[in-house]
């Protein structure tokens, strides 16, 4: 469970990254003057359409990581703890005795 949470939150974080570093690819050969605001209203619209993408999806890959991230911690620990004091062995059992049936539960 713990390698699946920390493999969770890895996907987000790849899937955050390859859309940013689709955002920067895409604003590479705009006409830009020297302050950085692209000239022509068309690559101006589809730039804010990528852009607002990438900010929507950096907001849900981080709540991703954070619960991919906890889901793995919590799952280390109680696997840590487990390993450490292993629970004992619950028995229920009936025995036939000469007068009967014993049932035996150990604790």
């Amino acid at each position: 469970m713990g390698i699946g949470g920390a493999g969770f939150a890895y996907l987000a974080k790849a899937g955050y990254d390859k859309k940013l570093s689709d955002l920067n690819a895409l604003v590479g050969p705009y006409e830009k003057d020297p302050t950085g605001k692209i000239y022509l209203q068309t690559n101006y619209d589809s730039y804010k359409t990528s852009f607002d993408e990438v900010k929507t999806l950096k907001t849900a890959a981080e709540t991703k990581i954070m619960i991919g991230l906890g889901v793995a911690g919590v799952a280390a620990l109680v696997e840590t703890y487990l390993f450490i004091k292993k629970p004992k062995e619950k028995k229920i059992s009936l025995r036939p005795i000469s007068d009967g049936v014993q049932l035996t539960i150990k604790f």
